[in-house]
């Protein structure tokens, strides 16, 4: 599920929501039809494990212990301004099952 912090708004052109993963999910799209995903702004981003396993690490006396795998997804997360121009991360926190982050999109 993706949820957005919105910024500024766009007007775009569509104004029906997206069919993606109808029925897959509990809702029919968490993105905003009337947004421009293209836009400058500030996205904040949750994946989750399926199923909701905690592949990522376990929580260990109040701290997160990361698992390899956990470590691999923060690799990820760190190197996205490297593989995405216009992109600058901010927090993000991985935990046993899920990955919340923040990023930026601007243009230059």
């Amino acid at each position: 599920m993706i949820a957005v912090v919105e910024t500024r708004h766009c007007r775009v052109s569509h104004s029906t929501p997206l069919m993606l993963f109808r029925e897959t999910y509990r809702i029919e799209s968490a993105r905003k039809p009337y947004w421009d995903y293209c836009c400058c702004g500030s996205y904040f981003v949750t994946i989750c494990t399926k199923n909701r396993r905690a592949l990522f690490g376990k929580v260990v006396d109040d701290a997160v212990n990361l698992s390899a795998i956990g470590r691999h997804a923060t690799g990820c997360w760190q190197e996205i301004p490297a593989h995405h121009r216009n992109v600058e991360i901010d927090e993000f926190i991985v935990m046993p099952n899920y990955v919340h982050g923040i990023y930026r999109a601007y243009r230059t």
